[in-house]
C-alpha cells in the first residue's frame, strides 16, 4: 500500500526530500508528520458523521498540501474521488452521489454549491504550505 511504502521511506531516509512544491520542500519526515496530523482531523470528522472507511471528494488545486491530504485519507483507510472544481456544480454533486461520499474536503472559498455530503473547508494558507503552528492545532471545519 502507498501510504505504507511512503512510510516506510521515511523511516529509512526521514532528511531525503519527498515533496517539492514551488519553493517548498518537505522531508518525508515532515510529509508524515503533516499527513499524520491530517489524518487525525479526517478522523474525527468521519466519525462526528459516524462514517469509516470512505469516500473522500477532494476538491483542492495541485499542491503540496494536497499531497499531504492525499496520504492521510489512505492512512485512515479511506479513498479518495478527485474533483475538478471547474467542472458543473450538477456534475460534482452526482459524481458525490454516486460514489456515496463520506465527507468531501474542500478549498476555502471554492464554489461548489450544495453538496450531498459534508465538507472539511481547507484555508488558502494551508493549501500553499505556509501553515503555523496555531493552525495546525485548529479543529476541521465541517459543514454541509
Amino acid at each position: 500500500r502507498l501510504e505504507q511504502q511512503i512510510s516506510m521511506q521515511g523511516s529509512a531516509t526521514p532528511q531525503a526530500i519527498a515533496v517539492i512544491d514551488g519553493i517548498d520542500r518537505w522531508t518525508y519526515a515532515e510529509l508524515e508528520t503533516r499527513a499524520n496530523h491530517r489524518a487525525a482531523q479526517l478522523k474525527a470528522a468521519l466519525a462526528a458523521h459516524s462514517a469509516s472507511e470512505a469516500v473522500i471528494g477532494v476538491a483542492l488545486p495541485r499542491s503540496g498540501a494536497t499531497v499531504e491530504w492525499l496520504l492521510a485519507i489512505l492512512k485512515v483507510g479511506s479513498v479518495y474521488l478527485p474533483l475538478d472544481i471547474d467542472h458543473p456544480q450538477q456534475r460534482l454533486h452526482t459524481m458525490l452521489t454516486d460514489a456515496r461520499a463520506a465527507l468531501v474536503i474542500v478549498a476555502e472559498g471554492a464554489e461548489l454549491g450544495a453538496l450531498p455530503c459534508p465538507s472539511l473547508s481547507v484555508s488558502e494558507s494551508d493549501i500553499a504550505g505556509h501553515n503555523d503552528e496555531q493552525s495546525e492545532a485548529l479543529p476541521p471545519v465541517i459543514g454541509n
